[in-house]
């Protein structure tokens, strides 16, 4: 019976109506009880008011149950979707990060002198962007889920692989006589990096973001 009230709509769509026909059944009975068997006295009337407290007792008691059993079965399906919802943030994050870093290594190199960035270079972008990408690579590209996600996440990765190889062959010279070359490919390659995030955040429902 209940597999058959379940298609009809979730438990409370069904017990509610239940529980006031119920309720609405029950006290019709209590008023021609009353009117068909009236109390003669006030120990008789005791008695009534007794069992009508007991029923009420049960009903209150199968509400309550039936109510306690709806929540359960609602945070039972949503315990799965707001896993995944966590999960497909956190790699939100990790993405994320990985642009960002990125996007530091241009807006340095649009702004510091050759030889401060080659310094920041060599002591802390080359191994920033080596972190970031490792902690990508991480993430088993199926994890992301959905098709489209997965093509955005990866051309973030090789937006910022390819910032990293400018850096390794302009940035080497003894001279920064390429630092300029190295500017103008980082920006544009920037600049692609910001559409990619765009595209991926446009992949996440509005909570996760």
């Amino acid at each position: 019976m209940w597999k058959r009230l379940k298609r009809l709509g979730s438990y409370r769509e069904v017990t509610l109506p239940v529980s006031a026909f119920g309720v609405a059944l029950f006290g019709l009975c209590v008023v021609v009880g009353l009117k068909r068997y009236p109390p003669a006295n006030s120990a008789e009337m005791a008695s009534w008011l007794q069992a009508v407290g007991s029923l009420v007792a049960i009903l209150g008691a199968f509400v309550l149950g039936q109510s306690q059993a709806n929540q359960t079965l609602r945070t039972s399906q949503l315990l799965p979707r707001n896993a995944d919802i966590l999960e497909q943030d956190r790699y939100r994050q990790v993405v994320a990060l990985v642009c960002a870093e990125a996007q530091r290594v241009n807006t340095a190199a649009q702004s510091m002198s050759n030889a401060d960035l080659k310094f920041l270079w060599e002591g802390e972008f080359q191994s920033g962007l080596d972190y970031v990408l490792q902690a990508f690579d991480a993430i088993p590209m199926h994890r992301f889920a959905v098709p489209s996600r997965i093509v955005h996440a990866f051309n973030v990765r090789q937006s910022v692989k390819r910032i990293q190889g400018y850096g390794e062959r302009f940035l080497g010279d003894a001279d920064n006589s390429n630092s300029d070359t190295f500017r103008d490919l980082v920006s544009g390659a920037a600049t692609t990096l910001a559409e990619h995030m765009k595209n991926l955040d446009k992949t996440y429902p509005e909570q996760t973001r």
